[in-house]
């Protein structure tokens, strides 16, 4: 009888242990909660987005380091038909020319405190959603087939910890894992940064947010 209860609260304290972990994974990381060191380390992003629609192919390019974010938009076409451009243009250190891209339009923009501020609490909420969860993305589709979900990649680094993550477009609008989730949300914010280019309010569902 006694070990029947010993067992009881033995499971007892493991249940209310696992529901602990469970509230603790669940709760979001803010801006008060980033340490003071997260708070000074550097960030830097780097995506690339790519999808099909009716009339050919689109694609956004960003670039952030520190409080500095490149971003560049325009069209995908075989390297045959690549229409000419003007060389030398400012940011080409930042996107090496592509032979598949056409550029439409490329912009620098200065963060305020406030939006790298925001940026690291987003990255810091996908490193620890995608160090807890060993769910797969899906797979990157191709870009030139309105059929296929398109591709997308973004690398992270933020102080001492990196990310790759390569799927797809739709993957990342429909937030398909809960690591993707994190990437709509960071992305969502890197595309709220300076006006809209390519007059794109949203990328293929992954909109603007300001």
């Amino acid at each position: 009888m006694r070990d029947s209860r010993y067992l009881s609260t033995c499971c007892l304290l493991l249940l209310c242990a696992a529901a602990s972990f469970s509230a603790c994974a669940k709760r979001r990381i803010d801006a008060s909660s980033l340490t003071a060191e997260l708070r000074s380390a550097p960030l830097e992003i780097d995506v690339f987005a790519a999808r099909a629609f009716l009339g050919g192919s689109e694609y956004e390019r960003y670039y952030l380091n520190h409080d500095i974010l490149w971003r560049e938009c325009g069209k995908l076409s075989p390297a045959a038909k690549k229409m000419p451009r003007p060389a030398n243009l400012a940011g080409d250190a930042v996107f090496p020319d592509d032979p598949s891209l056409t550029l439409v339009t490329r912009r620098v923009e200065k963060l305020s405190a406030d939006q790298e501020l925001q940026l690291k609490v987003a990255a810091a909420e996908l490193l620890k959603t995608k160090a807890m969860s060993d769910e797969k993305e899906p797979l990157p589709g191709s870009a030139f087939s309105l059929s296929e979900p398109g591709t997308l990649e973004m690398s992270l680094v933020f102080g001492a910890s990196k990310l790759r993550i390569v799927t797809s477009v739709d993957g990342v609008a429909d937030k398909e894992t809960p690591a993707l989730s994190h990437v709509s949300d960071l992305l969502s914010f890197v595309r709220g940064i300076g006006p809209v280019i390519c007059e794109a309010e949203t990328f293929y569902g992954v909109p603007r947010k300001q």
